[in-house]
């Protein structure tokens, strides 16, 4: 059998110089493009509980003793950093496989959350000041991760497109 000489000729139209940098054109501008403000909105709500934490540091100690006996004895601060570990690598063993996923939704929230919530174990077990350097750096990672990954979607999804 010949080879289909038109669609040679076709691919080979399509393969001009001139396609292939506005395609590179577009795909190194497709990031920025569209992008959903939920990633920026999901950093700075991150931010800002995490200087909501630090200036909560001061009044650690000045929790009512009624409030202290309603909500029990914290954790101990072991049992926190053992949580925080292994929180953080389920997070990321997750993050990773999005970066194959078809969707574009931005799936950082349930990480600000979850933070939210080792801000307030440490904070009631009065060891906040002490471990809010790697508390703040674990969620910094994982915002980048899940910006990176959700990054990776669109630029994927409009070569794709663009095949």
């Amino acid at each position: 059998m010949k080879p289909d000489l038109e669609s040679n000729e076709t691919a080979k139209a399509a393969m001009t110089p001139n396609s292939l940098l506005s395609a590179q054109a577009q795909l190194d501008a497709a990031p920025w493009t569209g992008t959903n403000y939920q990633e920026m909105l999901g950093s700075l709500v991150f931010l800002l509980l995490s200087g909501g934490a630090i200036w909560g540091m001061q009044f650690q100690t000045a929790v009512p003793h009624e409030i202290r006996a309603f909500l029990g004895s914290a954790p101990p601060v072991r049992l926190i950093n053992i949580a925080l570990v292994v929180y953080f690598s389920c997070a990321l063993i997750q993050i990773l496989p999005r970066t194959l996923d078809t969707t574009f939704r931005y799936k950082g929230w349930s990480h600000i959350a979850y933070l939210g919530g080792f801000y307030f174990f440490y904070f009631f077990a009065q060891a906040l000041e002490a471990n809010m350097t790697a508390l703040f750096a674990i969620g910094v990672i994982l915002l980048t991760f899940e910006i990176i990954a959700l990054q990776l979607r669109k630029r994927r999804g409009l070569v794709e497109v663009e095949e």
